[in-house]
């Protein structure tokens, strides 16, 4: 995807979730304790805006990366190339207490909001964030849901994309000590 498209989706993204009634606001980051999945386009508009931080600021998302990692590690297989079972299923099978956040969460705000990946731009709850903390993985409403479908469906129109953990392109910018484990790279469906 050209980046004046990927711009053109955000946009109409932002725009179409922008419509629906929603009660999520600035420093509400319950949803930042998912496994975000990025599409393979988005990542190089992540990545420079990843390098654009300041020094303090990727001295931060570097710890949070370490722990991020070190919880990934320690809940997913070894000598083995991950797949969705591995990473995203289990995952969400841990007790919601085992939560762990976005490495890109600082102060309970995204260090690159303006150039946040779809997911997390389409992923809006209509009422009652206070649930939101006992389920990261609560359900967006059906409105932002319908409006994920369509962007995937126009998405796998254009051509063939794939996913990619937002935490592994983040280590593209900012080095990390720990341990990347291999994954399968995962289709859009």
């Amino acid at each position: 995807m050209k980046e004046n498209q990927f711009i053109t989706l955000k946009k109409k993204t932002d725009f179409a979730v922008n419509q629906i009634n929603n009660c999520c606001n600035v420093g509400c980051s319950f949803c930042c304790y998912q496994l975000i999945e990025v599409f393979d386009f988005e990542k190089q508009a992540i990545k420079n805006a990843v390098n654009k931080l300041s020094d303090e600021m990727k001295a931060i998302i570097k710890l949070n990366l370490e722990s991020w990692f070190n919880f990934f590690n320690q809940n997913t297989p070894e000598n083995k190339v991950l797949d969705e079972k591995d990473t995203i299923v289990r995952l969400m099978e841990l007790d919601l207490s085992n939560k762990h956040q976005c490495p890109l969460l600082v102060d309970n705000l995204c260090a690159i909001y303006s150039n946040r990946p779809l997911a997390c731009r389409v992923h809006v709850v209509e009422s009652k964030p206070e649930l939101c903390d006992k389920d990261p993985y609560r359900a967006s409403s059906r409105d932002s849901h319908n409006i994920r479908s369509e962007i995937f469906a126009d998405i796998k129109m254009k051509k063939k994309y794939s996913l990619i953990f937002l935490p592994y392109i983040i280590t593209e910018v900012i080095q990390i000590h720990s341990k990347l484990k291999p994954i399968k790279k995962m289709p859009v469906r």
